[in-house]
């Protein structure tokens, strides 16, 4: 009996001790994943525009994946969406994505997320081939597994 009494006066003096210093702790204020008043309007605003270009981004790879929309059209959409709000964008792939214009090296990129979302998938495998069969068409060059290479005429990869 005299252990339970013992035990019972530590665990109740530790809960006291630990009450205490909880009420004499004043409340922090708590920080949210985006607390707008922390930024200056500069900020804010490349905030701000970041999300339209990332909106827009999504929504077209999306459209691209269902096959409602054509590259060509998607191409153009991202490229002007990132000249207006996300030139980076731009910078970024030049360096990370192969071709001789930027709106080649958007196609590319589109192409590129698309093959990364999910391999497993055989409509979406169809769908990126046949995007590279219109990337070849809009730029006269095939990328696939095999590589990228100019097409003289045929839409063939030797190592297919």
């Amino acid at each position: 009996m005299t252990r339970f009494a013992t035990l019972a006066a530590v665990l109740l003096t530790g809960a006291f001790a630990s009450l205490l210093v909880m009420l004499q702790t004043p409340p922090q204020a708590r920080i949210s994943r985006f607390d707008e008043g922390q930024f200056d309007d500069e900020t804010r605003a490349s905030v701000v525009f970041y999300f339209c270009f990332k909106s827009t981004l999504t929504t077209t790879l999306d459209l691209l994946a269902r096959g409602e929309i054509r590259l060509e059209d998607a191409r153009t959409r991202v490229y002007e969406s990132a000249l207006r709000y996300n030139p980076g964008y731009l910078k970024h792939i030049e360096t990370s994505e192969r071709g001789a214009t930027a709106r080649e090296r958007v196609a590319r990129n589109l192409i590129g997320h698309l093959r990364s979302v999910d391999e497993s998938d055989p409509a979406l495998q169809t769908r990126i081939f046949a995007l590279e069969i219109e990337f070849a068409a809009l730029h006269g060059k095939v990328q696939s597994a095999c590589g990228s290479f100019t097409m003289p005429g045929a839409l063939t990869c030797q190592n297919w």
